[in-house]
C-alpha cells in the first residue's frame, strides 16, 4: 500500500455515517482533491478509519471547545463519548481526540456559562491519565486533513515516549496565533 517514494498510498478512508455531513468539509474536501474515496459507515469508535478489518488508530474530531465541552459535561453525549474511550482502551487502539479550532482554550468562553476552560482542560487531564490509549490533540482547521492522515497512517506521532514533540509543536502554533491577534490590533 506505498508508492514508488514509499509513500502510504490511500485509496479510502471510512467515515462514521453518524458524522454530519458539512461538518468537516475541509477534510472531505481533501480527500476528494487527493483522489480518495469516502466511504460513509457505522464505526463502532471514532469518526476516521483506514481499514475496517485493522483499527490501527481511530481518530475523532471535535469541531471546537463547545463540542469538546458537551461530550465531556453535556447530560447525554457524556455517557456515549466515555464508553466509546472505554472501547478504546479495552480493544488497545489508540483513540485520537482532533480538536479543530483557532481558538486557544484559555481564551474559550462558554456561551452556556455551566462550564468553563477551566473544567474542560482538567477533565481532558482526568481522562488521558485514565486512558492511555487517548489523546487529545488539538490543530488549527487549516492543518485537520493533514495531522487526521498522519494519525491513520501512523506517520504522526502520538504515542507517550514523543507526546512532548506534539506540545511543543502546539505551543508554537498557539505563539503564532498569538502573534497574528495581536498584530491585527
Amino acid at each position: 500500500m506505498t508508492d514508488e517514494n514509499g509513500y502510504i498510498e490511500i485509496n479510502r478512508v471510512y467515515i462514521d455515517s453518524n458524522q454530519k455531513q458539512g461538518k468537516h468539509d475541509n477534510i472531505d474536501n481533501f480527500f476528494k482533491e487527493n483522489g480518495v474515496e469516502i466511504t460513509r459507515k457505522r464505526l463502532e469508535m471514532g469518526d476516521y478509519l483506514l481499514d475496517l478489518q485493522n483499527f490501527a488508530v481511530c481518530v475523532d474530531t471535535k469541531s471546537g471547545w463547545d463540542e469538546v465541552g458537551q461530550n465531556l459535561f453535556g447530560k447525554k453525549d457524556k455517557v456515549r463519548f466515555e464508553n466509546t474511550l472505554q472501547k478504546a482502551e479495552a480493544a488497545k487502539i489508540p483513540l485520537i481526540i482532533l480538536v479543530e479550532t483557532d481558538m486557544p482554550l484559555e481564551k474559550w468562553i462558554n456561551p452556556r456559562h455551566t462550564y468553563n476552560y477551566q473544567d474542560i482542560h482538567n477533565r481532558i487531564y482526568m481522562l488521558e491519565d485514565k486512558y492511555q490509549y487517548v489523546h487529545f490533540i488539538v490543530c488549527s482547521p487549516k492543518s485537520t486533513p493533514n495531522i487526521l492522515l498522519g494519525f491513520l497512517t501512523n506517520t504522526f506521532l502520538y504515542d507517550d515516549e514523543k507526546i512532548e514533540q506534539v506540545y511543543q509543536e502546539q505551543e508554537k502554533w498557539a505563539a503564532e496565533i498569538k502573534a497574528a491577534e495581536s498584530t491585527q490590533q
